[in-house]
């Protein structure tokens, strides 16, 4: 072979170890949508960070014919007992501070009804609808300590981006499904139920 002919491969070569480089952050762990249903009706959906993202996920269970109540402060003491949890993280500062809330005192809410929910067998499904711009900060401090305690995990466009939630969920074997987009959360949502 002459030397030219060699420069021919570099470009595939090059393709191949690029490809084999780049991290893959999907888990073993992921789906489309569930195979099977892990959460009950009645249900109780609520914000960590007080972001509106929390009425869109309460929008789409009307949609869904889902039985029910979105509580932005919810407690554990709100919580159905043969029911379901559904925790949308998206944290935005406007929002605590028109309920008058801090960012310590949201945290503690929403870490005890976690634990709570785990406590009663209360299935825990995690959303994260806001992408990029919910990342970082009192966001990944929700995430990091919900992911591990939730029953299925759903995540829309690119909140994924650096692999946070697959290797979360990977870690505990949590079913994962990640959208391109919120209205993508749909199909997904409902299997957790139906």
């Amino acid at each position: 072979m002459r030397p030219a002919k060699y420069l021919l491969l570099i470009p595939p070569l090059v393709l191949m170890l690029v490809a084999s480089a780049t991290p893959s952050y999907r888990a073993a762990d992921s789906y489309p949508n569930l195979p099977f249903p892990i959460a009950r009706e009645p249900i109780v959906v609520t914000t960590a960070g007080m972001g509106a993202e929390g009425l869109i996920v309460a929008r789409m269970c009307d949609q869904l014919d889902l039985d029910y109540a979105y509580l932005f402060q919810a407690t554990g003491e709100d919580l159905p007992p043969k029911g379901s949890l559904i925790v949308v993280v998206g944290v935005s500062p406007a929002g605590m501070a028109s309920i008058g809330t801090t960012a310590a005192a949201e945290e503690q809410r929403v870490l005890e009804l976690a634990d709570t929910a785990v406590a009663h067998d209360i299935p825990l499904i995690v959303v994260h609808l806001g992408g990029r711009d919910r990342r970082g900060g009192l966001n990944d401090r929700f995430i990091r300590d919900l992911v591990p305690k939730a029953s299925y995990v759903l995540v829309a466009g690119g909140g994924n981006y650096d692999g946070l939630f697959s290797r979360l969920t990977l870690a505990g074997h949590i079913p994962l499904t990640e959208v391109a987009d919120i209205n993508d959360i749909e199909v997904p949502l409902n299997s957790a139920f139906r």
